[in-house]
């Protein structure tokens, strides 16, 4: 599933992600149309928020790019690895 799927999924808005996540409705449009990635703290904040499709992708792509990152573990804004 990518990032346009899970948001959709979630029944979720662009501009409701974007509010989420602390960036521009216009960034988040941008991750749909894969013309860039969603920085780590965007994608922190949605899998500490969000307990849904987008919710479960922003944790995988963590997940990917930060290797023994626990994020159910974790303080909101705190990065622990294992």
């Amino acid at each position: 599933m990518n990032f346009g799927q899970a948001r959709r999924a979630s029944g979720l808005t662009q501009e409701q992600v974007a509010r989420l996540a602390g960036c521009t409705q216009e960034a988040v449009s941008a991750w749909e149309r894969k013309e860039i990635q969603p920085y780590p703290r965007h994608l922190w904040s949605l899998a500490r928020l969000l307990d849904n499709e987008l919710g479960r992708w922003a944790t995988e792509q963590l997940e990917e790019i930060m290797p023994g990152i626990n994020v159910s573990a974790t303080h909101k804004g705190v990065f622990e690895m294992e």
